[in-house]
């Protein structure tokens, strides 16, 4: 788990907007202080030392609840996908 930084406000589309140390993966899940899932990132922007990000909040969550809270992200699994491994066929003599 890592630390994303602290949220900040709730903006006009519902979205909680949060001041990031460094840049975060899009689609990562995002955690309250009690390491509840609250939502994933669903845009980062600003500038690239001190990013802002839009959460993009679960059903059921009150984002201004988590307002002045330190939140915590985990990184979206790879999605690189693995290539089947081809065998060579031995030729017969």
């Amino acid at each position: 788990m890592n630390l994303l930084g602290t949220a900040l406000h709730v903006s006009r589309s519902g979205r909680l907007i949060a001041r990031s140390r460094r840049l975060v993966p899009l689609l990562s899940k995002v955690y309250d202080s009690k390491l509840s899932e609250i939502g994933v990132v669903a845009d980062v922007f600003g500038p690239v030392n001190a990013p802002y990000v839009a959460i993009k909040v679960k059903e059921g969550v009150d984002p201004k609840k988590c307002v002045g809270s330190r939140l915590y992200y985990r990184p979206p699994p790879s999605r690189t996908r693995r290539r089947p491994r081809i065998r060579s066929r031995k030729r017969k003599k």
